[in-house]
């Protein structure tokens, strides 16, 4: 949920509290530099005070191969760890090992490879900026200035772009109503939101709609942001840039 913070434990000791980046309802990611080998606990708390189960993560010693950078690069997940053809920013690469100036070994799916910079973050962090137009596998390897490899990740990128001027309709399905006082962000699901994609709030059958800004995650989730919505009954819907829009839909805040 927009506005989790995650609290890491060291050791069973809680030990700070991270502000956290928000993916998706399913991925949220913090910074974090591992300075001592130790048994690591990270548990997201939402803005209404739930916490998530814990994530365990054992960090071992790394030796004196890693303080002088001969380590090699290992790649463990990617996030967004899905992607779609209206897809353009950063794709992050965790693992281990990395160091600056390493690039990454690009190969889109019936194309040839080529070798693209990445912004270095960190040993544990780097990141491949890039825009994906076409659908298909994208495989990822990252090469230290040791010249020592990573093993390759694959990201599925999913959907076709649409023909120019083809109307593009969202579909989608959100909560019937929230509680209030609400101050919060509501989930939306569906297929078809494309980036730039707006929602708007009317009292039922009204001529006038209030816009309200969307985070989009992707092409099927986005997420709405609500500050002490007046109590009462209300339709809402999900517009494209095309000005193509979803249906009206009940909204309720009781």
């Amino acid at each position: 949920m927009p506005g989790s913070i995650v609290q890491v434990t060291v050791n069973g000791i809680p030990t700070k509290v991270l502000p956290a980046v928000f993916y998706s309802s399913e991925l949220l990611a913090i910074e974090v530099w591992f300075t001592i080998p130790a048994d690591y606990e990270f548990a997201a708390i939402a803005p209404n005070g739930t916490v998530s189960k814990a994530v365990q993560l054992t960090v071992p010693n790394g030796g004196m191969q890693s303080v002088f950078g001969m380590g090699t690069p290992d790649i463990q997940m990617a996030f967004p760890p899905s992607l779609d053809t209206q897809f353009s920013g950063t794709v992050w690469l965790i693992g281990a090992e990395f160091t600056p100036g390493c690039v990454a070994t690009v190969t889109v799916q019936g194309q040839l490879p080529y070798v693209a910079p990445l912004l270095f973050v960190n040993d544990r962090t780097v990141g491949w900026i890039s825009t994906i137009p076409l659908a298909g596998d994208v495989t990822l390897q990252v090469t230290n200035p040791t010249l020592l490899t990573s093993q390759t990740i694959t990201l599925t990128v999913q959907g076709a772009q649409q023909p120019a001027g083809a109307p593009v309709v969202p579909q989608v399905s959100a909560p019937a109503q929230v509680s209030s006082p609400f101050v919060g962000s509501v989930h939306l699901v569906g297929a078809d939101i494309q980036q730039g994609a707006y929602a708007e709030l009317r009292v039922p059958g009204g001529a006038m709609a209030m816009t309200v800004p969307l985070i989009r995650v992707s092409s099927a989730e986005a997420w709405l942001t609500l500050v002490y919505p007046p109590v009462g009954s209300y339709e809402l819907r999900v517009v494209n840039p095309t000005g193509d829009a979803s249906p009206w839909s009940a909204f309720d805040v009781r």
